[in-house]
């Protein structure tokens, strides 16, 4: 089946249970007393502008855009019970085109910050935007595309049906969790919108105290699609067997209805990644290597398949195979940090530890806060004999995970290699 065949996304269509709209519904509900509408007048002219914005502190901070509350005086914010109240400028990061705002008040709720790196191409989005004269609007929409660009930073195409004044306004992913901030339309493109992924804002939030994921949780995530209005009765078929190992509760009801979508259609890319994941989490690693190696020849472009196939078999000691799974992974996502703190794991591994420091060194200069790479690189460092370097490496892993589940058992480390010196 090719890419144009589906798209990804939770539907009724295939007779998923209808409880799909009203979770939307609870979605909006929930999320639109977080969003805020901002007003204010540009300096020097005194123009009265208008964006949106979200709450991610009950204390009062809020998301916006820096282009939309720059250089702009009088700001005020409004929420959807028509509460109004003031806004300061609190922090403003001009490169990512991000601010943070604060209101004089606390606010009645806040918005769970999320994790954009779990989105894929068709994952369903909701914004909440409040375009002039038309406050407040839920549109719905999906992913385009992940992996573009926009000024030097990464940012996410949609579909979502923007106006002037949506710049700002907060997009969810299908679980309710804020996934990035509106950030414009593409004026040359129908149908166009450029979304500024929250993980943009993680510096800035950690800055003031609000509580972000952890970097490196990147576990694949089981997607329903709904098949392409030209899709054929047998891509029906296969999709809606599909759907239903989604929605199954067991490994054994997934794995039924994945087999029976793959007899279906042999072809079906997401079918073959999902059976890698359910053999996987039930530890049946042989047939989750299989099932990644099929998907990764179906679709050879993309990086989850041999990063994940390269996870399993880092589980299996199969080290010469691990290392060729995340090098092709890295050639893929030559920007992500997890490409190369998968890497420096294989050279840890193969005690190539000189070219493991490497691999974790370029992870942390793309994400200094990277607590993964932090800690595996103290564990190079430890097997190196230098212990002053891991030791600050594993201070630099508790500094960006400070609630790090086996933070006691690092420090305790921290204590005997000191002891060491």
């Amino acid at each position: 089946m090719t890419a144009d065949k589906i798209i990804l996304i939770i539907s009724a269509f295939l007779g998923i249970d209808a409880t799909t709209s009203l979770n939307t519904e609870a979605l909006v509900a929930r999320n639109e007393t977080a969003v805020v509408v901002i007003v204010g007048k540009k300096s020097g002219s005194g123009e009265e502008v208008q964006s949106s914005g979200c709450c991610v502190a009950p204390s009062g901070l809020i998301l916006a855009t820096a282009h939309q509350v720059e250089n702009v005086t009088e700001l005020r914010g409004k929420l959807k019970d028509g509460t109004e109240f003031p806004l300061t400028q609190l922090d403003l990061d001009a490169t990512r085109d991000l601010a943070l705002l604060k209101s004089n008040k606390p606010l009645p709720s806040a918005a769970r910050v999320g994790d954009a790196r779990r989105l894929r191409s068709g994952s369903m989005l909701i914004a909440i935007t409040a375009p002039v004269h038309l406050d407040f609007s839920a549109v719905s929409g999906i992913v385009s595309s992940t992996s573009r660009t926009y000024r030097g930073q990464q940012v996410i195409q949609t579909n979502l049906p923007l106006s002037p004044g949506s710049s700002g306004g907060p997009v969810f992913d299908q679980q309710g969790n804020l996934i990035g901030i509106v950030f414009l339309r593409l004026e040359d493109v129908e149908g166009a919108s450029i979304i500024n992924p929250v993980n943009n804002a993680y510096d800035l939030l950690r800055k003031h105290g609000v509580t972000v994921p952890s970097v490196e949780t990147d576990e694949p995530v089981e997607y329903a699609v709904v098949p392409a209005v030209n899709a054929s009765q047998t891509e029906v078929r296969a999709i809606r067997a599909y759907n239903q190992g989604v929605q199954a509760q067991s490994a054994e009801e997934k794995v039924r209805f994945y087999n029976e979508a793959l007899s279906t259609l042999p072809g079906f890319y997401e079918a073959w990644f999902n059976l890698g994941v359910t053999y996987n989490s039930a530890d049946d690693l042989d047939r989750a290597a299989e099932a990644y190696a099929q998907a990764e020849r179906l679709r050879p472009d993309a990086v989850e398949a041999p990063r994940n196939r390269g996870r399993v078999l880092l589980k299996q000691q199969r080290l010469d195979e691990v290392l060729k799974c995340f090098e092709r992974a890295r050639q893929l996502a030559p920007d992500d940090p997890s490409s190369y703190n998968d890497v420096g794991e294989a050279y840890r591994r193969l005690k190539q530890l000189d070219q493991a420091v490497a691999a974790f060194e370029s992870a942390l200069k793309l994400r200094p806060d990277y607590s993964a790479a932090h800690y595996n690189l103290g564990l190079t460092y430890m097997e190196m004999n230098r212990n002053r370097d891991a030791i600050a490496q594993f201070r630099g892993y508790l500094e960006t995970n400070p609630n790090a589940p086996d933070g006691d058992q690092v420090k305790q480390l921290i204590a005997s290699l000191d002891g060491k010196e």
